[in-house]
């Protein structure tokens, strides 16, 4: 594939000190370890103040002590990613306290509409302890519900799973939350329901209506979409050609690349074509140029890795300055 290379000049990633920007960007194509140590910059805490969240040996941790009634969780930083269109959201859930007696607990995956918050549509793993009107009777389930529906409108299966994976799917119209039964090796939908296209964004969290302590994990977060600016990098050697492909741009779009040695910002950004943004790269950060993408808003650069950086850390991002939106940054170690 031909890649035409646009001149580079520094007005395009002018630093800016001042007001923060940001450009809002479909997610695209994510996946997440949580092996970092840090939260951001894709996800926001929710946390309150009793209650706690972090990343702990490769995982993100929720945490409820004994004395705190309130939720742990995080959000997907809708400011700056956003699920657009048709996507594929799963992660893997751990409960590693969840003994509470006499009231319910949950640990759940939601989505929550952008431009009012309203919650679309929760799957979770639910202990239920009371006999309501039309509750189910007191045990262990998966429960999936949407929008202000409660207990007697969600759909539950029994289960005594501790660990799993979540899944919420929307394609075109239909909305599906399932989780992954091991004993059939396959996903069991749990409820479909028909849907329009907002945009939305992901939010983890767990909560116990009682006293008592209360830990659950999240992991492996993967999410597919057909929307956004996906950026790939592979044979990041020294002394090597690194490949970095991005896709997912406008046709012809103009692209911007850069990297920072020092981590995950942010940093206050202007440029010619979108103005003032926030990028997820630390300053100082090393623009590699701008790059034009093909018809399919696609392009593969070859970059050389210099030789003796190995064991660098190097985040990465681009930006598509016809759309105005960003890729989400990428972590890499030179080898």
């Amino acid at each position: 594939m031909k890649i035409k290379q646009i001149p580079f000049t520094l007005s395009c990633f002018l630093l800016l000190w001042g007001n923060h920007g940001l450009a809002q960007s479909c997610l695209g194509n994510v996946q997440d370890s949580f092996e970092d140590g840090v939260i951001s910059p894709l996800w926001l805490s929710t946390t309150s103040a009793c209650s706690s969240v972090a990343e702990v040996q490769g995982r993100l941790e929720l945490t409820k002590p004994t004395d705190c009634l309130e939720e742990a969780g995080v959000n997907l930083d809708a400011a700056r990613w956003v699920l657009c269109g048709d996507f594929d959201a799963q992660v893997d859930f751990e409960l590693l306290e969840f003994d509470i007696p006499n009231e319910d607990r949950w640990v759940a995956f939601r989505i929550r509409e952008v431009a009012t918050n309203a919650h679309w549509a929760t799957i979770e793993r639910y202990n239920h302890s009371w006999q309501g009107a039309c509750d189910p009777p007191p045990g262990e389930y998966y429960k999936a519900f949407e929008g202000g529906e409660t207990n007697c409108q969600a759909s539950f299966m029994a289960t005594s799973d501790t660990n799993g994976r979540f899944r919420i799917r929307r394609t075109a119209q239909t909305l599906e939350l399932s989780f992954w039964d091991s004993g059939i090796a396959d996903w069991q939908l749990l409820r479909s329901s028909t849907v329009g296209g907002d945009d939305l964004f992901l939010v983890l969290n767990t909560r116990a209506n009682a006293a008592g302590s209360h830990k659950v994990a999240f992991d492996n977060l993967e999410v597919l979409s057909s929307f956004g600016l996906d950026l790939q990098i592979e044979n990041l050697v020294a002394g090597q050609q690194a490949s970095i492909s991005i896709q997912g741009a406008l046709p012809d779009a103009e692209v911007g690349l850069a990297y920072s040695l020092s981590g995950f910002g942010p940093s206050n950004v202007s440029t010619l074509a979108c103005g003032s943004i926030s990028v997820d790269l630390s300053f100082p950060y090393f623009p590699l140029g701008l790059f034009q993408a093909d018809s399919a808003g696609s392009l593969v650069i070859s970059q050389a890795v210099p030789a003796g950086s190995q064991g660098i850390s190097v985040w990465f991002q681009a930006l598509d300055l016809s759309a105005c939106r960003l890729s989400p940054p990428a972590h890499f170690q030179i080898q």
